[in-house]
């Protein structure tokens, strides 16, 4: 699993401007402003495994380092076992009616775990993201590395205001995933999954 500097220390960054825009007098619902808070729901009992076993892992790997280097005060990587069942046979699909699901409304990124092979796609945020709203997106499954990536992506995208200003200066290229990184031997980091145009780092030696 690939994560880059260039993405932890842009989250870093991230966290405190969500913070400041709480400060700043937005009215939100919930305060914990600081924590990353990601939902898992596996869509039927078939992605029970995937999702406890290699998105929740991944995840809680993410949330660890981001604790490492100051960047969140806590992490928390939920699964609710409700099994939405539905329809996940292709990604815009998926994500729609995913995004129509009654779920609850804890702040964080809502993530509902899919098991054909299509992808992701996560909400876009506004303000200050999932840090403290309720964000949706959704994930397929397939090759364990790749879909481990992917996961983190879409619920990284959820945590990402791309329209702040102060987030655009944070990024080195034109979009979300220049935040990661492709390499030689084709590796990628998270943001870069998917994405063999994003930012060139030359050969890759470091898991």
């Amino acid at each position: 699993m690939f994560i880059s500097y260039d993405f932890i220390y842009t989250i870093s960054n991230l966290s405190s401007v969500a913070y400041q825009l709480i400060c700043s007098g937005n009215d939100w619902s919930n305060s914990n402003t600081n924590n990353f808070q990601v939902l898992l729901y596996p869509n039927t009992w078939e992605e029970n495994d995937i999702a406890e076993n290699d998105v929740a892992d991944a995840l809680d790997y993410v949330g660890q380092q981001l604790l490492d280097i100051d960047a969140c005060e806590q992490y928390n990587v939920y699964i609710s076992y409700e099994h939405p069942n539905l329809y996940d046979g292709s990604n815009w699909d998926f994500f729609s009616v995913w995004r129509n699901y009654d779920r609850p409304s804890y702040h964080g990124c809502h993530l509902c775990v899919g098991g054909e092979n299509i992808g992701g796609r996560a909400q876009s945020p506004y303000n200050p993201g999932a840090w403290n709203d309720d964000l949706d997106a959704v994930v397929g499954c397939g090759g364990e590395q790749y879909y481990k990536n992917v996961a983190i992506q879409e619920v990284f995208h959820a945590f990402i205001d791309d329209s702040n200003p102060t987030v655009q200066s944070l990024i080195p290229g034109w979009e979300e995933h220049d935040l990661g990184s492709t390499y030689s031997n084709y590796s990628a980091t998270s943001m870069a999954t998917g994405y063999p145009e994003s930012q060139d780092s030359g050969h890759c030696s470091t898991y």
